[in-house]
Parts: structure tokens; C-alpha cells; sequence
């Protein structure tokens, strides 16, 4: 698929996609000349990729040589899930209201989570459920602007979801399923004040518990 792809948007791709699932854990330092050589390019789409994942706050450059990755930082955990905690719930209010048949068997399909040892399985997993309600709101404004939220808390998100899935710091692992199954269940019937508070609490929780980790190693 990157064949296909402009070379800058190959490398950016590829390197964002390392960062959030961890692969390239914060801080780790991103050697461009050890890039241009895996990807067999130039140093100039090397950097208008690495600028462009800047702009998005996932590298940080030093003295403009320089790049590291950026670090978890709990003002930013904070600051990015004041803004879920506000429009997570409004999606799912919205997806009570104008769900589809089709969104419902969406819903119903992602109600089971994948049985795996691998923690990016239900990390996924656990993304397109939500982009599924967000998706049964009807509102594609809404909709994006959740998608961009999810990207920027991804590499918080898998600290929590690898806890989950060694049962460390209290944290059991068919909680979530349940708070997925109430969720939809009310989007179902069409409750969506129902659907708004479950969400509300869900979000919250999930911010909880991932401070809670963060704050214990930095």
C-alpha cells in the first residue's frame, strides 16, 4: 500500500504509525539519515514528514536538527480528554437518535471483543467500537473531529488497554466489555440521555485510570 503513496506521506505514515502503537516509545530519538536509508529517499521528504507528524505533536525537534519523540505528558492527557468527555457523550446522544439499521448491526458485530494475547488486538477493537457509535451520530463534522481526538490520545489508550490486558493495577478486563454492551444497548433503544451518561462516566474512567499509570512512572 505505501507504494503507492507519495514518499513523504510513506514515511509519515509508517513513522506515525510506530509512535502510536509504541514501537517508538516518547523520547526515543529519530535518526533521519537512518531513515532516508530504510526508506531509500532523499533527506527532504524525510523532514517534510517529520515536520508534518511536529504539527501534529506526536515528534519534537531540537535546535532543528534534532527529533525525539514527544512524551506522554499529563497536562496533555488531561487537556485532550476534557474535550472527549465533553463530545464523546454528544456523539452517542446523536447515535440514539438517528441510528441506521445498518449502525446497529455495526454495534451488534463489535460487541464481542477478539480473543488474543495481543494487546493492539483489543486496542483496535475497542477504536472501532467507538467509531462506530460516533459514526451512527449522522454527523461527519463530529465524527472527524473524534477521529483526530482518538489519534492524539492513541498513545495514552495503550497504556491502559496493555494493563488491561495483564490485570495489573486492579484493573478487570471484562469491565470495559460491559460498559460497551450498556452503551450500545441504549443506543439501541434509543435512550439518549442514557447513552450520554454511560459514555460520560466511560470516558472519565478511562482517563482516571490512565493518569493513575502515567503518573506512577513519570
Amino acid at each position: 500500500m505505501l507504494a503507492n503513496l507519495t514518499k513523504a506521506e510513506a514515511v509519515y505514515r509508517e513513522t506515525r504509525w510506530r509512535i502510536l502503537t509504541g514501537a517508538l516509545p516518547p523520547g526515543t530519538a529519530i535518526n533521519q539519515a537512518e531513515l532516508a536509508a530504510e526508506f531509500q529517499m532523499s533527506p527532504t521528504p524525510i523532514r517534510e514528514a517529520l515536520r508534518r507528524l511536529e504539527s501534529e505533536g506526536l515528534v519534537v525537534f531540537i535546535a532543528h536538527t534534532m527529533v525525539t519523540v514527544s512524551p506522554l505528558g499529563l497536562k496533555e492527557l488531561d487537556d485532550l480528554y476534557v474535550i472527549r468527555v465533553a463530545l464523546d457523550p454528544l456523539a452517542g446522544r446523536l447515535a440514539a437518535l438517528n441510528r441506521t439499521a445498518e449502525d446497529v448491526a455495526r454495534l451488534k458485530d463489535l460487541l464481542d471483543p477478539p480473543v488474543s494475547s495481543d494487546p493492539r488486538d483489543r486496542f483496535d477493537h475497542n477504536r472501532e467500537f467507538h467509531r462506530a457509535v460516533f459514526s451512527a451520530s449522522g454527523n461527519q463534522q463530529l465524527t472527524r473531529h473524534l477521529d483526530q481526538l482518538w489519534d492524539r490520545t492513541e498513545r495514552y489508550r495503550i497504556v491502559l488497554v496493555a494493563n488491561e490486558m495483564d490485570g495489573s493495577d486492579g484493573y478487570e478486563r471484562g469491565h470495559s466489555d460491559e460498559e460497551h454492551r450498556a452503551i450500545a444497548t441504549a443506543v439501541f433503544e434509543g435512550d439518549a440521555e442514557r447513552v450520554s451518561d454511560l459514555l460520560t462516566v466511560h470516558v472519565q474512567r478511562s482517563h482516571d485510570l490512565i493518569r493513575a499509570m502515567l503518573e506512577a512512572v513519570i
